[in-house]
């Protein structure tokens, strides 16, 4: 019947072709299927599929490979297991937050390590430096590690609640460590404008204090989000991290930042500016000035933490900076920017200023680079250490 006029003896329908009987032909849905009860299915088999075509299925159009389960496009290779795609590209976004992670957890160890060994009394700096430390290695242990395993299968994974408390301690790193870089300045900035009273203007209490206040007021500045009625924070499926839900207190957003953001800036550029200026003037002329001042002057001025306090706040900013441009812009305009891994790449080049910092030390402080190598020193042999100690000029 049908197909004959086109093919001698063959039947389309069937699955005979050519000369065979009638008798052997199967008509098709004469074969019992194995059925499943209804509301029982057996959970897939772990198994790893090859790339797709393009379409969701190697050489298929519409399903994934014969497997029964939905096409995962985009020609990439899909690990099934319990359900759950995996693709290439959330595992290698999974392996950066994970290195980028135990890079900040390695190298702030090393950098608290190293300050807390070094013999000789404490520069006054130097608590700065532990407190940023600290803000970093916070983040390395509890924000970055929330971010892996969601990166991996593309979901957020543990509740509102820890999502809220992610995103609160984030926030609050981040302000601790725009406000200790603004104290640090201002430490610079003294030991240039007063560098014959500078150690009694700054001392190591004062200095604590000034550090214990940041912390406590960034911890309670960043509060109220999570006082809100609504959800405290959101899920950023691109960058795979927790943001507080600011838009739930936009008069007290519009209100912290400035207030946070402005005296911090004009502190920075003055301060900076100012110890610049100097370095300049001294070179060129310096006359009608106290020679104990001048000379208290030169001391200070070659001191390396000055161009060392420096390059850790341009590091900051250019790690942050298109970060917070990034959404600053689209909470302005309202307009999401859709291009491919933008939001991951910014935050976490962000995130990366947590790992300069190390490399900054030993590549711009000599007292340091001592520092580290009485500290790795300890760990081989303790004695070596103490021979060291009496050698180091601190």
């Amino acid at each position: 019947m049908v197909g004959a006029a086109g093919l001698d003896g063959s039947l389309l329908a069937g699955v005979v072709i050519g000369e065979d009987s009638v008798e052997d032909e199967v008509e098709l849905g004469s074969i019992p299927l194995l059925e499943t009860p209804p509301g029982e299915q057996p959970p897939p088999s772990p198994r790893l599929l090859g790339y797709g075509g393009g379409y969701g299925g190697y050489g298929s159009g519409s399903s994934g490979y014969g497997t029964g389960y939905p096409p995962y496009g985009g020609g990439e290779l899909v690990m099934m297991a319990g359900g759950t795609h995996i693709g290439v590209e959330s595992l290698i976004q999974a392996a950066v937050i994970l290195v980028i992670g135990v890079a900040i957890i390695i190298s702030n160890i090393i950098i608290l390590a190293t300050f807390i060994t070094m013999p000789g009394p404490k520069d006054v700096i130097m608590y700065y430096l532990m407190s940023l430390g600290v803000s970093d290695l916070v983040a390395g242990v509890v924000v970055v590690p929330l971010s892996v395993y969601p990166a991996l299968v593309q979901r957020w994974v543990y509740g509102d609640a820890v999502c809220g408390l992610a995103g609160y301690l984030e926030t609050t790193v981040w302000f601790a460590q725009l406000c200790t870089f603004m104290w640090i300045s201002v430490d610079r900035y003294l030991a240039i404008r007063k560098p014959l009273r500078y150690e009694t203007v700054q001392t190591k209490t004062r200095c604590q204090c000034w550090v214990v206040f940041t912390w406590i007021t960034s911890m309670m500045l960043c509060c109220p989000p999570l006082l809100g009625f609504n959800s405290s924070s959101h899920w950023d499926a691109e960058a795979y991290v927790c943001w507080l839900d600011w838009g739930s207190m936009i008069a007290y957003a519009f209100t912290l930042i400035p207030m946070v953001l402005g005296p911090t800036l004009i502190t920075l550029f003055y301060t900076y500016g100012y110890i610049f200026n100097t370095m300049r003037r001294l070179k060129t002329c310096v006359v009608g000035q106290d020679k104990e001042f001048i000379t208290a002057l030169t001391s200070n001025l070659a001191n390396p933490d000055h161009a060392m306090s420096f390059v850790l706040v341009l590091a900051f900013w250019l790690s942050w900076g298109p970060c917070v441009g990034v959404r600053t812009y689209e909470y302005l305009t309202g307009h999401h920017i859709d291009v491919r891994f933008l939001h991951f790449a910014v935050f976490w080049l962000g995130a990366l200023n947590s790992c300069w910092k190390s490399i900054i030390y030993i590549a711009m402080s000599p007292k340091f680079r001592r520092g580290l190598k009485l500290f790795c020193l300890s760990l081989c042999c303790q004695r070596k250490a103490r021979n060291a100690e009496l050698i180091l000029d601190y």
